[in-house]
């Protein structure tokens, strides 16, 4: 506002404040011009109104900025109340049930304070306002006492101090097993107790190796024997019973291997134990790959090794639980030598010499036992070897060998030579044989089938046979042909055999004949030399002999054409045969036929094909009836083309002669007519693109020919046959028009005209479409058109910016919508027009809104789209950072900031390829605070109270959510939680008043503990000989899932129901623990179990009457007491206690009072079965 200066005021919510609690200021601005911006300090935050937490007095600094630039600083202080605090001492804070604490306020509240106390459930023994307080827990946990103080209109932070409540600890433990002298032994600690309690520790004469306080312990006894173990634990002032187990130390059992060595690979070697393992303990041996040929246990073994070396025969001797190894004892085995040796041949004739060869791998020096068999002689060799030998007598002779060395012999090796006797070559032939004919030659020797025959036939030829035969051989000359044979088997050679045979001469039978035809006479002429002694035996095949004996010659006849076989054999006088085979091919006469391939038209060319089966070179008499011959292919046969100028009717005829036999005549006779006219008009010979021309015959065939026309590609607007036609064309330029006639079989010469075609406009353009409101369109012709055309535009309700003529055009719009454009153009006369639609597609708006404008971090920020866009459109949303929770296109959107600060939302809009502004908002992000926790306690048994310690950043308040339908505005809290598994959370709030929630899934989970009790038959508190010994147990637990029984006597049981027996006399104690699948545990010890001997009497000299069911009740055993009368008198001669000690014994009270514990005196006078009566007295020990 001109002349007027830009101010501006703070208004507060409070000016006195409390340190923490949120305050708004909110900015007056005066005289300036909106809008404004404001920044405010400290703090750095902006906008109007602000809320701050301050914690200490705060001046404000507001700088105001109007639309124009002016700025204006404004001041707010806020006063910040004193506040009261909450401290306070807490002692003891480890204690037992019921004992006591101390509660003493510290802080600087007065009197006027309210102080807000929260002990846990704690009893208050004394103590109101801000104390101080005595008070007390009754069950053992861990407790957080809280107070906040309220000092005028202030409250204080919570103070919180942890105590810990613990019960009356046990001591019970395990001694690990085995208990071995030396050897580490785990202790665990089984009793109720928290670590931090004092464990007094007794381990008798142990060494500790590793472990304190609580444990595991690792202890060693370097004695063998019982060594006691005790425990006592200390909780504050609270103290468990001493608990004592026995750790029964073993000595470990003495272990040495004894084996025999060195030995042989191969052989069984002898391995024994000595030492007092006996037949109880476990023997682990390990014999180093050796094969156990016997024994098991503790042995003695036979062992055997395949293979040379030195092996380490090791051994563990576990008797029990402890374990000894005893010193590894080498065994070395030597290799045993092979025996392996070869032949030089396995097969050898009488006297003919072998060499035998050693080829194991013992060393010269071995001993070498060789034998060779009957009749053998030793040529050469000795020791190894090698050897030669031959036998004087034939048969098998087997060689034998065993090798020895380092004491070590190996198997024997045997192999066997065949010694054969001296080989024959005697054979026989067949002979005289004709020449050409096989004579059989036979092997008739000694020699078997796999010796060596070397035969010589002196050039004859072998038909069949190999080896030893027989043979099937024939020579290719007569007269003496000699035959030799050499055997040779098992390197023995026989002396040849000489044989010969006779080879007698064949006979020719060779002959000659003529030319076969079917039906006339053939010759046919010997033109061998056998003589007329000889003998002819002809065979024609099938023909009949017109004149002709003998040795000929013949005329034959054959009346079939085919291929037939003549055969002459001629045989001499000493009985050789000769015969020849001829094959005389018969021949039908051949045929005459051919067909006319004939158009029929004048002056066109007709073919005469030859269709009969002669010869194509046979003579071929043809006559074509004055036909002129154009062309006559592949000799006489042809085919041939003739031509028939004028028209008529002519006579073709054939005859053929093949290989002297004449065919029957073939004719055939031609039609010829006359060639058919194709002219035709074109009216006009000249027309534009589109127009028709009318095609007319002029031609003098009849409507009945076929009439084939091509138009050059024009379109046939009516027309058919001989025409005439209505045709026009598509495209522009010259085309050829053409016409062929058909008639009777004859076609025309094509007749062609052409035609001019004048091409037409093509009214084409182009367009900017689609397109958006306010933009241009530019139209623009792509046709074409001679430059003397008209062009006629129709742009409807577009507005013509520019453009004339065939354009280009520039066009807008008015509004969105489909606008069609015209264009017709005229050229040469010929008109053509095209409309095309442009389409204007509105543009969209991109309005959104959205809410908060200013948000938490992490908390949802609804986006809702407010503009014109459609489902269809594009949104192209940037959301300056934020995580889209949900929502997707036009929105609406949620999404949440990570980081605090400004942040700016846009977002454009595509639709139908319009796009619109971008608008943008900005958004204002305070932090949120972090939160975060834990426990020190995620799981455990029965109810129990957890402490929560809160890990959160920025926050100044809390709301926590239990899972159990509880809830705690406390910083850090302690929640007390029945069985059961729970999801915690906590939502933290910060000055700005945002907050963040954190859950963690089954955080909690808290089991109930098992309840033990059981039962057992017989009862305890009955005393039993040995021989009754035997207890039944029954399990009454619940909630449990594993046991551990310990009956007093060093024996345990996991079963569920076991079953057990003492062995021994005496009180025994019978415990079980019971445990659930996370480890909790309860415990329960009955007794005693009193067992004696059969006739012993049996009076304890201390009880504890406690109510714990143990010892409650003093009273005497035995196996044979009728009754009892008991006498007990306290320390000043009073007697407190009479009646009967065996069935009802005494509880420790006297007049229904419980007496302290202290030393009386019993007497007791006992009857026996028998009816005899025994007296006994003596001290008794009453503990509590």
């Amino acid at each position: 506002m001109q002349g007027i200066t830009l101010q501006a005021s703070v208004s507060s919510s409070s000016t006195n404040s409390c340190a923490g609690a949120p305050v708004t200021l909110t900015a007056n601005p005066l005289y300036g011009v909106a809008p404004y911006t404001y920044s405010w300090n400290p703090g750095g935050l902006s906008g109007s109104p602000v809320t701050v937490n301050p914690l200490v007095n705060t001046t404000y600094t507001l700088i105001t900025t109007d639309a124009c630039g002016n700025t204006v600083q404004s001041l707010s202080l806020v006063n910040i109340l004193p506040t009261a605090t909450a401290s306070f001492t807490a002692a003891p804070t480890l204690l037992c049930i019921n004992d006591p604490v101390n509660i003493t306020y510290t802080g600087n509240g007065n009197s006027g304070a309210t102080y807000n106390w929260n002990f846990a459930g704690a009893t208050i023994i004394s103590g109101s306002g801000s104390g101080p307080y005595v008070i007390s827990w009754p069950n053992p946990g861990t407790y957080n006492v809280s107070l906040t103080v309220t000092q005028g209109a202030c409250t204080s932070q919570p103070y919180i101090q942890t105590i810990t409540v613990g019960a009356v600890p046990t001591s019970t433990f395990t001694i690990g097993s085995p208990q071995c002298l030396g050897q580490l032994i785990t202790i665990t600690f089984t009793g109720t107790a928290p670590p931090t309690c004092t464990y007094n520790w007794n381990f008798g004469g142990g060494t500790i190796i590793s472990g304190s306080g609580q444990g595991p312990y690792q202890v060693q006894w370097n004695t063998a024997g019982n060594h006691n173990v005790t425990l006592q634990v200390f909780l504050g002032s609270c103290s468990s019973a001493i608990t004592t187990n026995v750790a029964q130390i073993q000595n470990p059992p003495t272990a040495t291997i004894v084996a025999t060595s060195p030995t042989c690979s191969g052989q069984n070697t002898l391995i024994s134990y000595s030492g007092n393992g006996g037949s109880g303990a476990t023997y682990n041996w390990n014999f180093a790959g050796g094969t156990i040929v016997s024994g098991s246990g503790m042995g003695p073994y036979q062992i055997s090794w395949a293979a040379a070396g030195t092996y380490s025969i090791q051994l563990t001797v576990i008797k029990n639980g402890c374990s000894t190894t005893a010193a590894p004892v080498n065994v070395i085995v030597n290799p045993t030598p092979s025996s392996s040796f070869s032949l030089g041949a396995v097969s050898v004739c009488i006297n003919s010499p072998d060499t035998i060869t050693y080829t194991g791998g013992a060393s010269a020096s071995a001993t070498y036992t060789w034998t060779f068999g009957t009749g053998a002689t030793i040529i050469s060799g000795s020791g190894q070897g090698p050897y030669v030998v031959s036998w004087s007598t034939s048969g098998n002779k087997q060689v034998k060998l065993t090798v020895t060395e380092n004491g070590c012999t190996s198997p024997q090796s045997l192999l066997t030579v065949s010694v054969t006797t001296a080989i024959t070559s005697t054979f026989s032939v067949v002979t005289p044989v004709c020449l050409g004919q096989n004579s059989t030659i036979t092997y008739t020797g000694n020699a078997g089938p796999g010796a060596t025959y070397t035969w010589n036939f002196s050039g004859g030829i072998i038909a069949s046979g190999s080896g030893q035969g027989p043979y099937q051989v024939h020579w290719n000359g007569y007269g003496n042909h000699h035959v030799t044979l050499v055997v040779t088997q098992n390197g023995c050679t026989s002396s040849m055999s000489i044989d010969s045979v006779h080879m007698n001469s064949i006979p020719p039978s060779n002959f000659v004949f003529g030319t076969a035809c079917v039906g006339l006479n053939t010759s046919i002429t010997y033109t061998g030399n056998a003589g007329p002694t000889a003998t002819y035996n002809w065979n024609f095949g099938g023909g009949t002999v017109a004149s002709g004996s003998g040795q000929g010659p013949y005329q034959v006849v054959w009346n079939t054409p085919g291929t037939i076989n003549v055969t002459l054999t001629v045989t001499t006088a000493q009985g050789c045969t000769g015969s020849t085979t001829h094959s005389i091919t018969v021949i039908q006469p051949p045929t005459s036929d051919f067909v006319v391939q004939s158009p029929g038209c004048a002056g066109i060319a007709d073919s005469i094909i030859y269709t009969g089966n002669a010869n194509p070179l046979a003579p071929y008499n043809w006559y074509f009836g004055g036909g002129t011959i154009i062309t006559s292919g592949n000799g006489g046969s042809g085919p041939w083309t003739i031509s028939y100028p004028i028209p008529g009717t002519f006579t073709i005829t054939l005859v053929v002669n093949d290989f002297g036999c004449p065919s029957q005549m073939t004719t055939h006779t031609v039609d010829i007519y006359p060639i058919p006219d194709a002219s035709f008009t074109i009216n006009p010979t000249a027309v534009c693109v589109g127009t028709n021309a009318t095609i007319s015959y002029s031609g003098s065939s009849p409507p009945t020919a076929s009439y084939n026309w091509n138009f050059g590609g024009g379109t046939i607007v009516s027309g058919s046959g001989q025409g005439p036609y209505q045709v026009n064309w598509s495209t522009s330029g010259a085309h050829t028009i053409s016409l062929a006639v058909t008639d009777t079989g004859c076609t025309s010469p094509v007749v062609s005209h052409t035609i001019n075609v004048a091409p037409g406009p093509l009214p084409d353009f182009t367009t900017t479409s689609p397109l958006c409101e306010d933009d241009i369109s530019t139209v623009t012709f792509i046709g074409s058109a001679s430059g003397a055309a008209v062009y006629n535009w129709n742009f409807g309700f577009a507005n013509v910016l520019s453009g004339t003529g065939s354009g280009p055009y520039q066009l807008s719009f008015p509004s969105s919508g489909s606008y069609p454009v015209t264009l017709t153009v005229t050229d040469l006369g010929c008109s053509a027009s095209t409309t095309q639609n442009i389409l204007v597609n509105p543009v969209p708006t991109s309005t959104f809104l959205v809410s908060p404008d200013s948000a938490c971090q992490f908390a949802p920020v609804t986006v809702n789209y407010a503009g014109t866009g459609n489902s269809f459109a594009s949104y192209n949303w940037n959301f300056g950072g934020g995580t889209v929770v949900n929502g997707t296109g036009a929105g609406p959107y949620q999404i949440t900031f990570n980081d605090t600060g400004i942040h700016s939302i846009s977002l454009a809009v595509t639709q139908q390829f319009c796009t619109s502004d971008t608008q943008e908002i900005i958004v204002h992000v305070d932090p949120s605070p972090s939160p975060d926790f834990t426990s020190p306690i995620t799981s455990a048994c029965d109810v129990i109270d957890v402490p929560f310690e809160n890990t959160s950043s920025g926050a100044i308040s809390y709301l926590w959510n239990f899972g159990d339908g509880s809830f705690d505005t406390s910083a850090n809290p302690s929640h007390h939680y029945d069985p059961g598994q729970y999801d915690v959370s906590l939502t933290a709030f910060n000055v700005y008043g945002c907050s963040y929630t954190i859950t963690k899934n089954d955080f909690i989970l808290v089991q109930p503990s098992p309840h033990v009790q059981f039962t057992s038959t017989p009862a305890a508190g009955l005393a039993l000989s040995l021989e009754e010994a035997q207890f039944v147990f029954e399990n009454l637990s619940t909630n449990a899932t594993s046991y551990l029984w310990t009956f007093g006597d060093g024996d345990s049981s996991g079963l569920v129901n076991p079953v057990h027996t003492f062995l021994d006399t005496g009180k025994f104690q019978v415990t079980v623990i019971a445990y659930n699948d996370v480890g909790c545990s309860d415990s329960v010890t009955v007794g005693p179990y009193i067992i004696v001997p059969a006739d012993l009497i049996f009076i304890p000299n201390a009880f504890t009457p406690n109510n714990d069911g143990r010892n409650d009740v003093f009273r005497i055993y035995g196996k044979t007491i009728m009754e009892t009368d008991l006498k007990i008198f306290d320390r000043w001669g009073e007697l407190v206690y009479s009646g009967d000690g065996y069935k009802d014994g005494w509880n420790g009270t006297f007049k229904n009072q419980q007496l302290n514990s202290g030393v009386f005196v019993y007497r007791a006078v006992i009857t026996k079965n028998s009816g005899t009566k025994v007296i006994l007295q003596g001290d008794l020990n009453l503990i509590r």
